[in-house]
C-alpha cells in the first residue's frame, strides 16, 4: 500500500503478485514478503554449500575459500534462527486464536439476549485465518546463491530489492538495500538501519522499557490513511479505506494521539505497542455523520498493524443521506484502538452535495466519484469482512485501560435522536457496536428533574419540606424522601435512556467482577451519566449510581489542535490556584470564606483576585496542578443579550469563548485542571452545531480534566464537596498516586449522609483512570 510506484500521478492498478515474482519487473522484489518462488530461486539444501555437492570443499587453504564457507555457515545459522522464529510465530499465532475464540464463545454468552444471531455479540465476529505461508516460509536466498533468471546473461544480476512498494498491496513488504544478501535474523538482533532520503520507510522499532512496568514495548509511526472522496453527494454510495501506512498518503488528514501515544513533526501517530511479537490486532472505529452503511458491516473493522510496512486496510461502502441545504460539511472519524486501548484518531473533512454539479453529472463522472479517490487503489479492493477486534482477557493493565470505553455520537447532538455507540474492553473479545436512537424530548424532561432536586434540597436544608410546615417536618422522613427521589430518578435514566449494547455489557462485565472504570466520550453532554442506577433485566438486581461505584468521566470530542485527544492519564499536585470573587448583598456567599480557609491548608496554594485582570494573570501564570473557582455561575437564554454560559467575576461575566481566547497561547504545553465550583458551570447544551459549555470548552483549552456543577449549587454543600475533595487528594497522596475518580465516589456517597443532592451534580470530564501524583 506504500506509494513510490505511481510517482507520475500513474492510477494503473497495482501489479499483481505473478507479475512481481517473474524477475522481469527491474526493482520489484518480494524479498521479506513471504512469497517466495522457489521456481525462480531454488534454495540450496541446508547441508551443502552453493556451488558444491560436499561441505568440505570449501575448507581448503585459500583464504577466500575459507571466508566464504565462514560466511556460509553464518547465512545458515541465521536461516536456521528464522524458520525456528517462524514456527514459533505460527505456534503463538495458533494459540491466540484459540484463546479469542474462547473469549468471544464467553462475551457471546453474556450477550447472547441482545445479539442472539448465531449467537455472536454484535460486532464481534469470527477472526481470519492466519495467512500460514507469510509467516512460515523462509525467505529468499541471499543473491548470491540464487540460479540467474533466464534471459539474463550469465553475469546478469537479479534485480534489486526496491526502495519502495511497486503497487501491490502485500502488507508484508518491506524495502531493503540492494546490497542486503543474508535472511533477516532474528527481531531481537534486527539493527536500525539509516533511513534514505525521499520518503524512505521508516527503521524498525525501538523495543523501550514500558512506563507502566508491564513489559517492554516498541514504538511503531504510522500515519492514519483515510481514502475517501473530497466532496460526495447525497443518495450516492461512496468508499472510505483507512490504514496506518509509513508514508503520508493523505495530507488534509488531522490526527490526534491518546495518552501513552504521540503525534510526529509530520504528521504521523507515534504509538507504544507490546514487544515480543511482528503484529498487532487494531480496531478501527469509522464515525461518519450523515451516511448509512451500505455494505452489511459494522462501523468498527479490524485490521492488522506489522512490525514493519503498511497495515492491511479496512474498507467501508456508505450511502450519503439526502441533506436539506444545497450544500453540508461532514467528516470522517476514525479512532483507532489495539486490545482495548485507545491509540489516537485521525479526521477528514469531506462536503455533501445535495444534487451534483452540473459538469459532473455524466455517468462516468458520477461512477468515478461514487469510487473515491484512487491515491491508494484501495477503492478496486474487495470489500473486508466486516470484523471487529480479537482481544484476550485480562491482557491490558487496569491501570491504563478502561474497563468499559464507550464512544457515543449523535447526528444532530442538538436534537438527540439517532445515535451509534461503540464500546471497547480489554475483558471482551471485541468491540461491540449498535446504533439507538434518544427521544429528543429527554432534554426537557432532565430540566424538570434537576429543579426538583434543587428545591427537594432547599426544602431539606431549611428542614421545611414544599407542602409541610415547619411544625409538622420530620428532617430524617424528608431526607429518606430525596435519597427516594433521587434513586427513582436514577432508575428512569437507566430505563428508558441507556442504549441496550451498554446494558448487555456492563452486566457482562459486573457480575464477572471486571468492571471499576467507565469512560464515556460523546458529541453531546445531555444524558447525566453519573446518575444513571443500573438494574437487571428481570430487576432482581440493582446497582448504586455509576458516579459512586465506578471512576467514571466524560470526554467531549473535539477538532482543535489545542485538545488532546484522549485525556491524560497522570498529573502532579503542584497545588491549587484559586479565585474567589468578593460578592455584596444578595450575591454574597457565606460559605465562600469557609471554602477557602479550608483550601488554604493546602500544599501549594496561592490566592488570587477575583476580577478579570487577575484571572487573566492566573491563566497565563498557572499552566500545573488546580485552578479552583469558587463563585457564581449562570446560564441565559440565547435571545437573552447575555452570555448562555457565564462565570460572575468581580467586573465582569466570563463566557467560555472570551476563555478560550484568554488561555490559547497561555498554557504552552501544560495542562491544568480547572474546578468551577459554580452554579450551572457543569451544564453543557448545543448552539449552533458544536458543543458549548464550560466542560468542552475548558478542554479544548488543552486542560487535563474539569470539574462542574450541573445544576445550581448551594453554597453550604458546595463549600464541603470542594473541600472534601482536595482533603481526600492531599490525605491519600500520603501512601501513593491517587485516582482522582475514586476521590469523586467517595465525595459523592456523603449525598446518602446528607440526604443533601447537591452532592449529585458533580461532572467530571477527564481521564476515568487519572491518577494524582506527588510532585
Amino acid at each position: 500500500m506504500q506509494s513510490g510506484a505511481n510517482e507520475g500521478g500513474d492510477n494503473s492498478p497495482p501489479a499483481s503478485p505473478d507479475s512481481a515474482n517473474d524477475g522481469s519487473s527491474a526493482g520489484s522484489s518480494d524479498y521479506g514478503s513471504g512469497n517466495f518462488d522457489g521456481g525462480s530461486q531454488e534454495v540450496p539444501p541446508a547441508d551443502v554449500a552453493p556451488g558444491s555437492s560436499n561441505p568440505d570443499a570449501m575448507t581448503g587453504n585459500s583464504a577466500d575459500e575459507a571466508a566464504q564457507y565462514e560466511e556460509y555457515k553464518r547465512q545458515e545459522l541465521q536461516r536456521q534462527q528464522y524458520e525456528e522464529q517462524a514456527r514459533q510465530q505460527s505456534e503463538a499465532q495458533r494459540k491466540y486464536q484459540e484463546d479469542a475464540a474462547k473469549s468471544s464463545a464467553a462475551a457471546q454468552n453474556n450477550l447472547a439476549d441482545t445479539y442472539p444471531k448465531g449467537g455472536a455479540a454484535a460486532g464481534a465476529e469470527p477472526l481470519q485465518p492466519p495467512d500460514a505461508q507469510s509467516s512460515t516460509e523462509p525467505p529468499p536466498p541471499p543473491v548470491d546463491q540464487a540460479e540467474i533468471a533466464p534471459g539474463g546473461g550469465d553475469n546478469a544480476p537479479l534485480p534489486a530489492p526496491a526502495s519502495a512498494a511497486t503497487g501491490a498491496e502485500s502488507p508484508q513488504e518491506a524495502a531493503a538495500p540492494a546490497d542486503v544478501e543474508p535472511p533477516p535474523p532474528p527481531l531481537d538482533q534486527v539493527e536500525n538501519a539509516p533511513g534514505d532520503a525521499g520518503g524512505s520507510p521508516a527503521p524498525p522499532p525501538t523495543t523501550v522499557p514500558s512506563p507502566s512496568g508491564n513489559g517492554a514495548e516498541v514504538e511503531v509511526v504510522r500515519h492514519p490513511t483515510i481514502d475517501a472522496p473530497d466532496e460526495v453527494v447525497a443518495g450516492e454510495t461512496v468508499t472510505v479505506s483507512i490504514a496506518l501506512t509509513e508514508e503520508q498518503l493523505t495530507p488534509e488528514v488531522k490526527v490526534k494521539a491518546a495518552p501513552g501515544s504521540s503525534v510526529t513533526a509530520d504528521g504521523a501517530l507515534a504509538m507504544a505497542m507490546p514487544a515480543g511479537t511482528d503484529q498487532w490486532p487494531i480496531d478501527i472505529d469509522l464515525f461518519a455523520t450523515g451516511f448509512d452503511l451500505a455494505d452489511g458491516g459494522k462501523w468498527s473493522r479490524l485490521t492488522t498493524l506489522y512490525r514493519e510496512g503498511d497495515s492491511d486496510f479496512v474498507r467501508f461502502d456508505l450511502k450519503v443521506r439526502p441533506i436539506a441545504k444545497d450544500s453540508k460539511p461532514s467528516q470522517f472519524i476514525a479512532r483507532i484502538y489495539s486490545a482495548g486501548k485507545f491509540l489516537g484518531s485521525a479526521s477528514r473533512p469531506v462536503i455533501v452535495q445535495r444534487a451534483a454539479p452540473v459538469e459532473a453529472a455524466a455517468p462516468s463522472a458520477t461512477a468515478q466519484r461514487t469510487a473515491a479517490p484512487a491515491m491508494l487503489m484501495l477503492a478496486s479492493a474487495p470489500p473486508q469482512p466486516a470484523l471487529t477486534g480479537s482481544v484476550q482477557l485480562d491482557n491490558a493493565a487496569a491501570d491504563e485501560v478502561p474497563d468499559l470505553d464507550v464512544t457515543i455520537l449523535y447526528d444532530d447532538p442538538s436534537g438527540l435522536g439517532p445515535g451509534q455507540i461503540i464500546i471497547h474492553s480489554p475483558h471482551l473479545a471485541g468491540p461491540v457496536t449498535d446504533t439507538f436512537s434518544t427521544p429528543p424530548q429527554m432534554a426537557t424532561w432532565l430540566d424538570s428533574e434537576y429543579r426538583r432536586l434543587l428545591q427537594l434540597g432547599l426544602g431539606l436544608r431549611s428542614a421545611v419540606s414544599l407542602q409541610q410546615s415547619a411544625a409538622s417536618s420530620d428532617p430524617e422522613a424528608q431526607k429518606h424522601f430525596v435519597t427516594l427521589a433521587a434513586e427513582g430518578f436514577g432508575d428512569a435514566l437507566y430505563k428508558d435512556y441507556v442504549p441496550q449494547a451498554f446494558k448487555d455489557v456492563f452486566w457482562s462485565l459486573r457480575d464477572k467482577g471486571k468492571l471499576h472504570s467507565i469512560q464515556i466520550t460523546s458529541n453531546s453532554p445531555t444524558l447525566p451519566w453519573e446518575l444513571i442506577r443500573p438494574q437487571s433485566a428481570d430487576g432482581a438486581t440493582r446497582d448504586g449510581f455509576l458516579g459512586m461505584n465506578y471512576r467514571l468521566a466524560r470526554w467531549a470530542p473535539r477538532s482543535t489542535s489545542s485538545q488532546v485527544d484522549n485525556p491524560l492519564d497522570r498529573m502532579a499536585f503542584t497545588g491549587v490556584a484559586t479565585v474567589a470573587p468578593s460578592y455584596v448583598d444578595k450575591q454574597s456567599l457565606p460559605f465562600q470564606e469557609v471554602e477557602i480557609d479550608a483550601l488554604s491548608k493546602l500544599a501549594g496554594y496561592r490566592r488570587f483576585g477575583g476580577d478579570f485582570v487577575s484571572f487573566e494573570k492566573l491563566v497565563g501564570e498557572v499552566s500545573t496542578g488546580f485552578i479552583h473557582f469558587s463563585g457564581h455561575g449562570e446560564v441565559n437564554q440565547p435571545s437573552s443579550g447575555r452570555p448562555v454560559f457565564a462565570i460572575d467575576l468581580a467586573d465582569q461575566s466570563l463566557d467560555p469563548d472570551t476563555w478560550g481566547a484568554l488561555v490559547a497561547a497561555a498554557h504552552g504545553k501544560g495542562n491544568p485542571f480547572y474546578f468551577f465550583n459554580a452554579c450551572d458551570t457543569g451544564k453543557s447544551q448545543m448552539l449552533g452545531g458544536f458543543v458549548q459549555g464550560w466542560g468542552p470548552a475548558v478542554l479544548a483549552g488543552g486542560a487535563s480534566g474539569f470539574i462542574g456543577g450541573m445544576w445550581p449549587l448551594t453554597d453550604r454543600a458546595a463549600a464541603a464537596f470542594s473541600s472534601d475533595f482536595y482533603g481526600g487528594i492531599s490525605t491519600r497522596l500520603k501512601d501513593g498516586p491517587v485516582y482522582l475518580a475514586e476521590v469523586l465516589q467517595g465525595v459523592r456517597k456523603r449525598f446518602y449522609e446528607t440526604g443533601d443532592p447537591t452532592y449529585l451534580a458533580y461532572t467530571f470530564y477527564g481521564n476515568a483512570n487519572l491518577q494524582v501524583v506527588t510532585q
